[in-house]
């Protein structure tokens, strides 16, 4: 009999064995979007915990318009008492990991009691215990969930959903409340608003909250409330933020519509459609039936669906959704939880599955929604145990699934524990993806330490010139190839150049053509590159040449143009035009009161110091001035 004192010590032990699973994975290093997040982002490298520097650490992201000012923030505290070492960072993922476990537990304990029982009194509430517990254990091992914790910049996503996870509880222990009579709006108010807006400072997928409340009432409680007044104002309150929802959804999708809305991605929007059926069919392969052959990283060898057709599968993962959606709509007046957890499966996707010009494949998009998937199987699993003679058979197929996703997740554990262990079982997994060839590449670059006698020299060359000769790769591998050059003091190959100019101008300049830019003007600036001038300007104004001009091609070029250049002209006309293009961003305009300053315009830079000002609040641009252009204060 699992009584609640023995629950504990089960939770206890869920927890310990995923510490156990997890360890040797926190050895690994950084990934991918981890450096010009993490490593690379001096906005996080902070000295001191004063209001100064923490504000500019949690507005340190460089691609999300809100910010996410909660998840930079606790990497800027991590960093100031940790540096730069990926252990750390690892843990506390870690940490956040298990927490969000035993909001699992709690989340789905709650629904079992809001549940019909199973049976009658202790045995009712066995059966419920092993369930939330059976639920929590093959959500905490699942690997699908790995890369929430051992790639760094997505605590992004566990953080977030620490908040949906307490929200969520919250929300139904008001609702609990209510149900007995008593007052749960407190609790309702506080896990409908204040998680949400929490959740949001950590990651815009929080937004979805009230949402996956909504479901909960539609599939379980139904706003039934002991008190009629409070059923009413329920109904009502659910009523005004769906309307809400569809006010604000109208007024945002129509910016993805557009003709510019995807010229940064390899598909177009109907394409993203078409394939994105596929993408959640393999995302529930990959949650229920897990293989490690079939998990990697990258996905950008995911094949993309022109048509109904183009592939054939496109049609069928169409009608499959539908169907799992009449599923759980039948499912509703017979297994609730199960009903539940397929509404959430699909709500969690409703952001990064649908218009929003996204990369089409991330794993870490099911970290909730993966607890909508284990909830309906193990939901269908118990109603079938209850109505068969004997329940071992079912209790023994849950339990090799767990031990079979526990399993699973420790093998890619062992992969992830080193980068050039990860770099290659990613590389031999995805022949034809750019981006794990790339990373193969750029390891072994690493280890070669650029050495020219090291074997690791020719390897990476060879791996790189195979990563730039796939379809769709990005500039990265010619701009590792002319960074090994440089440093090796080797003449590059002249079609490197070529190549990586062509990519610049045939595509709309995204994250990987920022970084390499931004790596090559670098190694030029700090000496260890000696690439042409003119090839470089090339290169820079290739990146310049489209009807939207990138605002952070534009930054990149005028630091070039001060450093290496010396042409302080190019260098503030750039400046100003960036400030223009980005008037809010408070970067742009310490960059622009710098060349003001170089160019000796001290007047101008007052007054866009008056502007940064306004933008930064007076207490961080001061400190900011204190540090870097203290004459500005003075004069000031």
């Amino acid at each position: 009999m699992i009584t609640r004192s023995r629950s504990i010590w089960m939770l206890a032990a869920i927890a310990l064995l995923t510490v156990l699973i997890y360890w040797p994975g926190l050895r690994g290093g950084y990934l991918f979007d981890d450096f010009p997040n993490i490593v690379d982002n001096s906005a996080l490298h902070i000295t001191q915990l004063d209001y100064a520097s923490l504000r500019t650490a949690a507005l340190a992201s460089p691609s999300s318009e809100l910010k996410r000012p909660l998840a930079y923030l606790s990497f800027g505290i991590n960093e100031y008492f940790t540096g730069l070492a990926p252990w750390p960072m690892k843990a506390v993922n870690l940490i956040i990991h298990l927490l969000n476990a035993l909001l699992v537990y709690a989340l789905v304990a709650t629904l079992l009691r809001l549940s019909p029982p199973s049976g009658a009194g202790e045995d009712a509430k066995h059966n419920s215990r092993l369930l939330a517990l059976a639920v929590t254990a093959a959500w905490a091992l699942a690997p699908i969930n790995l890369t929430s914790v051992l790639y760094v910049v997505q605590r992004m996503e566990s953080l977030c959903n620490l908040f949906v996870l307490a929200g969520l509880w919250a929300y139904l222990h008001g609702r609990e409340r209510q149900l007995v009579g008593r007052n749960g709006w407190w609790w309702i108010a506080a896990g409908l608003f204040g998680a949400t807006g929490l959740g949001l400072l950590s990651k815009e997928s929080a937004a979805l909250l009230p949402l996956y409340a909504m479901l909960a009432e539609w599939a379980l409680l139904r706003c039934r409330c002991a008190d009629p007044r409070s059923a009413r104002l329920l109904a009502g309150l659910h009523w005004t933020m769906l309307a809400l929802g569809i006010v604000v959804a109208m007024l945002v999708l129509p910016r993805y519509f557009g003709p510019d809305a995807y010229v940064f991605r390899p598909f177009t929007l109907w394409q993203r459609l078409l394939t994105e059926p596929r993408v959640l069919w393999s995302y529930i392969d990959w949650t229920l039936l897990p293989n490690l052959n079939r998990l990697g990283f990258y996905y950008d060898d995911y094949p993309i669906s022109t048509a109904l057709w183009q592939p054939p599968t496109t049609l069928f993962a169409l009608i499959g959704l539908v169907l799992l959606a009449a599923l759980a709509f039948a499912l509703r007046t017979r297994i609730a939880l199960a009903s539940l957890g397929i509404a959430w499966f699909f709500a969690g996707h409703l952001l990064t599955a649908t218009v929003f010009p996204l990369e089409l494949v991330f794993e870490h998009r099911n970290y909730f929604s993966s607890v909508g998937l284990i909830l309906a199987v193990f939901s269908i699993g118990s109603w079938f145990a209850a109505r068969m003679p004997s329940r071992r058979i079912l209790s023994a197929v849950a339990l090799a699934w767990v031990a079979w996703s526990g399993f699973v997740t420790a093998l890619r554990v062992q992969e992830w524990q080193h980068p050039v262990r990860l770099a290659a079982s990613l590389a031999s997994k995805q022949p034809n993806s750019p981006r794990t060839q790339y990373e193969l590449g750029r390891t072994y670059l690493v280890i070669s330490n650029y050495d020219p006698n090291s074997p690791f020299t020719a390897a990476s060359r060879r791996v790189l010139e195979h990563a730039a000769s796939l379809p769709n790769a990005s500039p990265l591998a010619e701009q590792a190839l002319l960074i090994q050059s440089g440093h090796l003091g080797l003449a590059p190959d002249p079609s490197w150049w070529t190549r990586i100019d062509a990519k610049m101008r045939q595509r709309q300049l995204g994250p990987q053509e920022i970084q390499s830019l931004y790596t090559l003007t670098q190694c030029v600036i700090q000496k260890a590159c000696a690439f042409p001038r003119e090839r470089m300007q090339e290169l820079l104004q290739s990146a310049l040449a489209h009807p939207q001009p990138s605002v952070e091609a534009m930054a990149i070029y005028a630091n070039y143009a001060i450093n290496v250049l010396q042409d302080r002209v190019l260098a503030l006309k750039l400046g100003q035009e960036c400030v223009r293009l980005a008037p809010r961003d408070a970067q742009y305009r310490r960059n622009l009161i710098v060349l003001l300053g170089v160019n000796g315009q001290q007047q101008e830079a007052r007054s866009e110091f008056a502007h940064l000002t306004a933008i930064d609040g007076p207490v961080a641009a001061n400190a900011w001035a204190m540090r870097t252009v203290p004459w500005l204060l003075r004069s000031h």
